[in-house]
């Protein structure tokens, strides 16, 4: 009967773990000074020129992933290239090429702790839409920034 017991607790105990490693971590936005205020931190307007850190933290198993859409109306005459962002230094962050097409551009982060880049919005007025992709194939969250 011991022995039974001690098997069915060895069993459960080894099943407990392996659920517990594939538990979903945390992300997190803290407030950043590398590049300026975080921009998946804060909210209201951006200040064209001015840099912006992108940073997030993540635990254990976590992911995330961002799309920024480019909401920016184009010159009708189309002399003035539309609105847009540049980025820089980016540290833990994998960034998809911008596309003409959806004018959009992905980035996705590499690994967890922490992972910051500079950012940077041009021309004006701009506008763009962010969305979140939090250990989730699905929008998580959205955050709107005009320039």
């Amino acid at each position: 009967m011991k022995k039974i017991s001690f098997c069915l607790l060895s069993i459960l105990g080894i099943l407990l773990t392996l659920s517990s490693c594939h538990k979903v971590g945390a992300v997190t936005y803290p407030t950043s000074i590398n590049y300026g205020e975080n921009l998946l931190k804060m909210s209201g307007s951006l200040v064209k020129g001015e840099s912006y850190s992108v940073e997030a933290t993540l635990g254990k198993n976590a992911s995330l992933k961002i799309v920024i859409t480019n909401l920016s109306d184009q010159d009708p005459d189309l002399t003035i290239p539309r609105p847009r962002w540049l980025t820089a230094y980016e540290k833990g962050w994998k960034a998809d090429d911008y596309s003409y097409s959806t004018l959009n551009q992905s980035y996705q982060t590499l690994f967890q702790g922490t992972s910051d880049m500079k950012m940077v919005f041009q021309g004006s007025p701009g506008k763009c839409r962010i969305d979140f992709y939090e250990n989730s194939g699905n929008i998580t969250n959205t955050k709107t920034y005009s320039w």
